[in-house]
């Protein structure tokens, strides 16, 4: 009989992608599969298609999506584990709380499973303030029922567990990560920049932004200004990939093309926009965003020399 684990997504695309392997851990440890949530719309409580839509997603039998799990007949929960993660940094800071309330009410509410109409036959209050080893993994969530979740999982294990500090690359050593997304983005990002040459930029902004990177990685974001000093000199083209609306991008001394791709749907959105920054003849993004750090990992396994890439 197949054992099973949810857990309940709350972060951007990107962030997503970085748990996949944390879940691949926790599923290891505890002999389960993994039933890939569905994604939110970023700061809603609107859900779209899981990442195996977007992107394609290594190690199948480790995985199903979530349509595949309720297509077994499964809509039941035999046991929440209602984590409060004190461990996290952010959790901790009011002024993140109140720039995130659906994060802070997923956290605490786990509205998740309950938008998705799941019954939960039993709730497991769990606070944690450390990061797990692999024994407190079997400790806290060994259970021989057939399904259970868990409400929060981002840094729930032991860095060490999943990466090197020493890597350029965050995503390098990650066996769940993705290469890249479907192919299907791709060739829109592609027919959109008609395949002539482009520098992409991942410009984020925003108040949570300004106070992550002030707070918790004591550097300021680096300013647009920063972003023109990377753009070649011959380069006519910019596809922007951000999150903030009408940003005025192009140099006042220099004459660009900026494109910019919108849809309707926000997640495909970003998509395209990750797809658009990796097929660039040259990248310019954050470091401390994981979307850009992303599109850096992608852009090296696809064969991109890391010289066309930059993170300020």
């Amino acid at each position: 009989m197949n054992r099973y684990i949810l857990y309940q997504p709350m972060h951007g695309i990107a962030v997503e992608i970085h748990i996949l392997e944390i879940m691949r851990h926790l599923a290891r440890i505890l002999d389960r599969i993994i039933v890939l949530p569905k994604l939110p719309v970023l700061e809603s409580m609107n859900y779209e298609e899981d990442l195996s839509y977007y992107f394609e997603i290594p190690k199948k039998e480790l995985w199903i999506s979530t349509s595949e799990f309720l297509d077994l007949g499964f809509q039941e929960i035999d046991e929440l584990y209602h984590v409060i993660p004190r461990y996290r940094a952010e959790y901790n800071n009011q002024l993140v709380k109140e720039l995130h309330p659906v994060w802070l009410k997923l956290i605490e509410q786990f509205l998740y499973f309950q938008e998705l109409d799941f019954s939960i036959k039993k709730i497991s209050p769990i606070t944690l303030y450390n990061p797990l080893c692999e024994n407190d993994v079997k400790s806290n969530f060994n259970n021989s029922a057939q399904v259970i979740a868990i409400s929060y999982v981002n840094g729930i294990i032991d860095d060490a567990l999943i990466s090197n500090d020493n890597d350029v690359d965050e995503f390098i050593h990650h066996q769940m990560t993705p290469n890249q997304p479907h192919k299907r983005f791709l060739k829109i990002a592609q027919s959109f920049m008609l395949n002539k040459e482009y520098t992409a930029v991942h410009w984020r902004r925003g108040a949570n932004a300004e106070t992550m990177a002030n707070k918790f990685w004591n550097k300021p974001l680096a300013e647009i200004s920063e972003y023109y000093k990377y753009i070649p000199e011959h380069c006519e083209r910019i596809y922007l990939a951000t999150d903030t609306r009408g940003v005025e991008f192009a140099p006042p001394s220099r004459s660009l093309l900026i494109s910019k791709y919108y849809c309707d749907s926000p997640n495909r959105n970003a998509v395209v926009d990750m797809c658009g920054c990796i097929l660039a003849d040259k990248f310019i993004g954050s470091q401390f965003s994981t979307f850009s750090n992303y599109i850096y990992h992608s852009r090296t396994m696809i064969g991109k020399s890391v010289n066309t890439s930059i993170l300020l």
